[in-house]
């Protein structure tokens, strides 16, 4: 979608040059947005999340404005998890 976002090796370069060394990566898809995702995430409170975003019309417009959005970009989004030791 245009957007350029630094690799996995690119956070591990950036994390060594900054000294950490033993620098470990772990990376996913950015599940959030799906309906599994989004319970997992969020658990007993989904409703409440739910019954406030639909519980005004504005609301419901700006929900529909992103999720067109974000169904576009979710192909392309992702996470990184980086954990390394700070030498002593």
């Amino acid at each position: 979608p245009g957007i350029d976002f630094d690799s996995p090796a690119d956070w591990r370069d950036l994390y060594e040059s900054a000294g950490l060394r033993d620098v470990e990566l772990v990376t996913g898809p950015f599940n959030m947005m799906t309906p599994a995702g989004f319970i997992r995430d969020e658990g007993l409170n989904t409703f409440r999340v739910m019954a406030t975003a639909l519980s005004r019309a504005a609301y419901i417009r700006k929900l529909a404005w992103l999720m067109r959005r974000m169904v576009r970009t979710m192909t392309y989004l992702g996470y990184v998890v980086v954990a390394g030791e700070r030498p002593a």
